[in-house]
């Protein structure tokens, strides 16, 4: 299940794992329905074709390309939910 954090700028999706150890230093909180349906995931919307990835339709490889590509440090031995919480925060 994923929790709805905000930084009063930009609201995200992400685990409790993941706020905890990525977004709660960065000033995230949770945000008032802070639980949402497995429905209502995250998704990148891809600009060029509009195709929306979800978290299973990307490789963690192609996740850590993306965030090469943008100039995101990250840590490629991260695991895929993590680097995908980045890349969707980047948006």
């Amino acid at each position: 299940m994923y929790g709805k954090y905000t930084d009063g700028k930009r609201i995200i999706y992400a685990t409790k794992k993941a706020y905890e150890v990525l977004y709660k230093r960065q000033g995230f909180r949770k945000a008032e329905d802070e639980l949402i349906d497995a429905t209502e995931r995250p998704v990148i919307e891809n600009k060029q074709d509009r195709h929306i990835v979800g978290i299973d339709d990307i490789t963690k490889t192609e996740i850590s390309e993306m965030l090469s590509k943008k100039g995101i440090e990250h840590n490629p031995k991260d695991k895929k939910e993590v680097l995908y919480d980045l890349m969707v925060g980047s948006d």
